[in-house]
């Protein structure tokens, strides 16, 4: 069976020269079909499980971890730039690159970082990322205040570092954050003429995700491969903040404006 059609000349090559196929390409190809009817068979079970009308408590763990997913992108190089890597995904909805330079293996961890933060937050609410760890997080009554808060937590690391907003990127805001060099920008949404402002860099990423892709899923679960194996255990997702209280190791006015410590002390 010819799944790829990048398969079709190397197989007809092989009947030309013999009738019959050597067993290593066939295996090969056999391995390409069955990949692709086990990631069919995974599709028609995501779908099944959008009808579920019975909610359950998770007491115990799945007989079963599918870890089927098809190839979005492929990056330009891994955590280090000796290494292969790419980006796969099971999951239609979620967030888009607008503009910018393809994105790295680090960038994907710096998105998956700041979209796992914002999601805490329902007031207007900016956080700023660098490697993985947020450096500044602020909520006010508009983007532009919750910025100035978030900045003034640390002003030298948010320099070439990312930014992530829960509403859509206002001009105001905007123009605050294009003063300094910010590697990556996500937001749900651009007001007219943000992207206009911010695509004239031409390396910055510019991120909207869609927002429903921050909501809890049915049946959270955290994976990670581990010397040949892959352990899983249940998410944790914290109800949502709707106001940043005072941090209690911090009597700086400065970082009473931010939530940084507070989620800091979260296990």
């Amino acid at each position: 069976m010819l799944t790829d059609p990048k398969d079709y000349a190397p197989t007809l090559e092989h009947l030309k020269q013999d009738s019959s196929i050597p067993e290593c390409w066939s295996s090969y190809l056999a391995q390409k079909a069955f990949a692709m009817v086990s990631h069919y068979d995974s599709v028609i079970a995501e779908y099944f499980e959008d009808f579920r009308c019975e909610e359950h408590p998770v007491t115990q763990m799945p007989p079963y971890l599918d870890l089927s997913c098809t190839l979005q992108d492929q990056l330009r190089y891994g955590e280090n730039p000796h290494q292969m890597a790419a980006f796969y995904t099971n999951r239609k909805e979620g967030w888009d690159c607008l503009h910018g330079k393809d994105l790295s293996f680090n960038n994907i961890l710096d998105i998956d970082a700041s979209l796992r933060a914002i999601r805490l937050f329902t007031e207007p609410t900016v956080i700023i990322i660098k490697h993985c760890n947020p450096c500044g997080i602020g909520s006010g009554t508009n983007l532009a205040e919750a910025y100035r808060r978030a900045f003034a937590t640390d002003t030298v690391a948010p320099f070439g570092g990312i930014v992530v907003v829960n509403r859509k990127l206002d001009l105001e805001a905007a123009v605050m954050i294009n003063r300094i060099f910010t590697e990556i920008l996500i937001a749900p949404g651009y007001e007219d003429g943000v992207l206009d402002v911010l695509m004239k860099k031409k390396s910055r990423r510019l991120i909207s995700y869609d927002p429903s892709f921050l909501i809890k899923p049915r049946n959270p679960m955290r994976s990670r491969p581990c010397s040949g194996v892959i352990w899983l255990k249940s998410g944790t997702w914290y109800p949502k903040i709707s106001a940043v209280g005072r941090c209690p190791l911090a009597d700086n006015p400065v970082r009473k404006n931010s939530a940084l410590c507070y989620l800091a002390g979260r296990p």
